[in-house]
């Protein structure tokens, strides 16, 4: 065997040698007995070590990721907020609100049996107000605060004391009713009925802009029949709104409906104008109960209306037919006096359409002295590209018993998390409540106090409506709502406030006549200081003289 090949086999043998001591099978020539105290205990404790730090490092990846994942979140709502921004949106009090419309499907379609169980005890034509419905067809919100949703663009009313002609402020006033339809839910969904005494207060700012406050004060004035009160107020521009909304609710077979067009009524009042404007509100029809697709619908014919000025809109919310057809349309005549000058189409949820008509053609060529004159049709509306005047409502902890988030709260939670039963249980909780407290009123023969409002031939009104307004002649700035600086709905602070104001003022002069008591003392006393200096002086002198 040549030195070549032992070289070659040496090396071959130190390399498995060494495999083997690389794998940890050491078998040294020092013998056995190394090999019994290699215990595979130092392996273990790697084995821990390694699937510990295995762990930690998990941990550490998971955190990460978590952290990733939230900034990616806040990401793509600062992406979101500045979306809003340029597109002069505000969002809504919750930031981001995300209409889970598979679950909605999901609980109709699990829930439809209790639908026929309650549709087979109605009858065609059957009120529905005394008719408890099931829980998870509601919409989060009572129904004093849905009437809310017609302020989110009051801005359109800011520019109406800059318009000269009668006509004009008619179609701004028509704009800002058109406005407030398309805020609703999507989905069949039904609000809260409120309770009786049930108050909802809340307010947007538009001082950034110069246009000062809008307050809206609601309350539930009657229970049945369910008759619903607000005010709004915007002391910067010297308006108010007065409204009342009764609400009868029908069931057609296929579609059940909330009919108002005949038994509401809203006022207007410009007060530097010296205009009232009044318009009513149209029925809201819920479709395909039994057949065919649920979607919720506006119906019948409204009016806006200014008496002094003899100007109108007479607006038609146009029902979809059950074939064909799509929902939302409207159509409409504007007049002043009793002569047709525009005509309206489109759709309330999108844009609407304004075209002059022959009468206004005649009039326009008239006015202005042209020969020819072509009527011209334009957009009047587009409501996409409104901004949402973000609604500031009073936290829950500072809201009384009655106010409609802290009294629904319970509930509200329930249906945001999806938890139906809980509901329904809290829903039961205030209606019987509710019952309770009718049933001790008939036996006492105790008749319900209405906080905030007054009826009167057959309108309800709010209470102090002249306590909050100024004379814009005297008085160029708004005052603040009155002497206290309390808004004039929030009644027991503003007596107590008012009684604290009483108290300090008695006190003040009871402070001001002890002053003066005290300073007239005082004087009392340096005249007869000075009166004995002078009997004293005198006796010297007198003594003096004797000597």
């Amino acid at each position: 065997m040549s030195d070549q090949e032992k070289n070659k086999i040496d090396n071959e043998n130190d390399n498995e040698n060494d495999n083997e001591n690389d794998n940890g099978n050491d078998t040294d020539s020092d013998g056995e007995n190394d090999w019994q105290d290699l215990t595979f205990e130092p392996e273990k404790t790697d084995e821990k070590q390694t699937t510990e730090t295995e762990k930690e490092t998990e941990k550490e990846k998971e955190k990460e990721k978590e952290q990733e994942d939230s900034e990616e979140v806040k990401k793509k709502i600062e992406e979101y907020y500045k979306a809003a921004e340029d597109a002069k949106e505000y969002l809504p009090d919750e930031e981001v609100k995300i209409k889970k419309v598979k679950r909605e499907e999901e609980l109709m379609q699990k829930h439809g049996s209790i639908i026929m169980a309650m549709i087979k005890q109605l009858s065609i034509g059957m009120d529905l107000t005394r008719v408890t419905l099931p829980t998870f067809i509601l919409e989060p919100r009572s129904f004093l605060e849905r009437t809310s949703d017609f302020l989110i663009h009051v801005n359109l009313l800011f520019e109406i004391e800059k318009q000269t002609d009668p006509l004009e402020r008619l179609l701004t006033v028509t704009k800002f009713y058109l406005s407030g339809f398309h805020m609703g839910p999507q989905g069949v969904k039904k609000p809260y009925n409120s309770i009786l005494g049930e108050t909802f207060r809340c307010y947007l700012n538009h001082k950034e802009s110069g246009n000062g406050i809008t307050t809206q004060l609601c309350e539930q004035v009657s229970h049945h029949p369910p008759i619903s009160s607000f005010y709004v107020e915007n002391r910067k521009h010297n308006w108010t709104i007065n409204g009342w909304i009764h609400t009868k609710s029908k069931f057609y077979g296929n579609s059940a409906a909330s009919l108002m067009a005949n038994s509401s009524l809203c006022t207007l009042n410009f007060l530097n104008l010296d205009e009232v404007y009044e318009f009513n509100l149209p029925d809201v029809y819920a479709r395909g109960i039994i057949l065919g697709k649920t979607f919720m619908e506006n119906c019948d014919k409204v009016f806006v209306r200014c008496p002094k000025t003899k100007c109108r809109a007479i607006i038609e919310f146009k029902s979809k037919s059950f074939w064909k057809g799509e929902p939302n349309h409207i159509g409409g005549n504007i007049f002043q006096n009793d002569t047709k000058m525009y005509e309206l189409s489109g759709k309330w949820d999108s844009i609407m359409y304004i075209k002059e008509t022959k009468q206004f053609v005649k009039a326009a060529i008239k006015q202005k002295g042209i020969k020819k004159y072509k009527p011209q049709k334009k957009e009047f509306l587009d409501v996409s590209k409104l901004r949402h005047h973000k609604l500031y409502v009073p936290p829950e902890q500072d809201q009384e018993e009655f106010e409609s988030r802290n009294l629904w709260r319970k509930v509200t939670a329930a249906l945001n998390k999806g938890d139906v039963d809980e509901a329904t249980k809290y829903k039961s909780e205030l209606e019987e409540r509710q019952r309770q407290e009718r049933n001790l009123r008939n036996k006492t023969k105790e008749e319900w106090k209405v906080k905030y409002f007054h009826e009167k031939d057959g309108n309800w009104w709010f209470n102090n409506p002249t306590t909050t307004l100024y004379d814009e002649k005297k008085d160029p700035e708004p005052k603040p709502i009155d002497k206290l600086g309390i808004p004039i709905w929030n009644q027991e602070q503003y007596d107590k406030k008012k009684n604290e104001n009483e108290n300090e003022n008695e006190n003040e002069n009871t402070n001001e006549n002890t002053n003066q008591d005290e300073k007239e003392k005082e004087k009392e006393k340096e005249k007869e200081n000075e009166n004995e200096n002078e009997n004293e002086n005198e006796k010297e002198k007198e003594k003096e003289k004797d000597d």
